[in-house]
């Protein structure tokens, strides 16, 4: 059971996920999200064996929910600060409100120990003249080292599977809320406040990029930058490999969604498009996805995004990028 969605589990969503268990809704709200459920904390006791009747007190708290008066997740220390789902629900909400902001995806995993929310920003944003669907993802745990996480990327989490792989994923720029006395929650509203100015941010990024010119043989160096600047040896298989990719992502530059193969942006939503749709070496579509939002794929959408908005770099990666082209030439 990859997907870890339990009896006591729950996932809400727009539209059906992979594994076919999600109460697909209109609009999700706090009436039907599944996760508001009123939550408890008490000191936790074990029965001995041999000892019926007798309880002795345990070195730990215990999570419960009190719809169903069941353990959610591991015991605890009394220094944890249990946040409840509801909690989570309204400093979202709080952080949302006015922006046009849309909840995809919320719900919980691995007996309700682990939750989280999926926004969609904003509606599509048009950037550069293609539509972007930025997300912000929210998880937090019940018990355990698990701190309540946001960060900016581009999944939905509808599973544990999405879940970790989100967190894996963690950046330097994601929120982390750890569960002590002094946590507060509201930061969590003012992330989500920033998060929306980060895609007006991105928009203004691409608008930009539309106007700087990428004429074909620039964009053909600067792919070979980006493919083969590892310094790894130029191997005949390396060679034929680096050759093809470079290959279909100027066909993305010039005849991709959008594109024209005339600008900055082109070169950059070339990648993009090629390392999201076409990853190499990825036999299942769960390893291709993988790789696009968090491996070799995500890597090299993210160098490409930087390379595309700073001069220097992009001057610096066409040259590493002519430097190979040249060993083509005269090997």
């Amino acid at each position: 059971m990859a997907h870890n969605i339990q009896g006591r589990d729950i996932q809400v969503g727009l539209t059906q996920a992979w594994h076919g268990l999600t109460t697909v809704v209109d609009r999700i709200t706090s009436n039907n999200c599944g996760i508001n459920y009123p939550m408890g904390i008490e000191q936790a006791f074990f029965q001995p064996d041999g000892l019926l009747g007798e309880l002795i007190k345990a070195n730990g708290m215990q999570i419960y929910s009190k719809d169903d008066c069941l353990p959610v997740g591991k015991t605890v220390s009394k220094h944890y600060k249990l946040i409840e789902n509801s909690e989570m629900w309204d400093a979202v909400a709080a952080g949302l409100e006015g922006t046009g902001a849309t909840i995809m995806s919320c719900g919980t995993v691995d007996n309700r120990a682990k939750g989280f929310i999926s926004v969609k920003a904003t509606d599509d944003i048009i950037a550069a003249g293609r539509d972007t669907k930025p997300y912000l993802s929210i998880l937090w745990g019940h018990g355990g080292n698990m701190p309540v996480i946001a960060q900016t990327g581009f999944t939905v989490v509808v599973c544990e599977n999405t879940y970790t792989m989100v967190q894996r994923a963690m950046n330097k720029s994601a929120l982390r809320i750890k569960h002590h006395s002094k946590a507060n929650i509201g930061s969590l509203t003012q992330y989500i406040e920033e998060h929306i100015g980060v895609v007006a941010q991105f928009k203004a990024a691409m608008d930009s990029l539309a106007t700087i010119p990428c004429e074909t043989d620039k964009a053909q160096a600067m792919y070979y930058g980006l493919v083969g600047a590892e310094g790894r040896p130029l191997t005949k298989n390396l060679k034929t490999r680096i050759k093809q990719e470079v290959g279909s992502l100027l066909l993305k530059y010039q005849c991709g969604k959008g594109n024209a193969g005339e600008t900055m942006a082109d070169w950059f939503n070339g990648a993009t498009d090629f390392y999201t749709h076409q990853p190499l070496h990825n036999k299942t579509r769960w390893a291709a996805y993988k790789s696009s939002e968090f491996g070799e794929g995500a890597k090299r959408k993210q160098f490409a995004y930087t390379a595309a908005t700073n001069p220097a770099l992009s001057q610096y990666t066409e040259q590493i990028g002519r430097g190979i082209m040249n060993q083509y030439a005269t090997n």
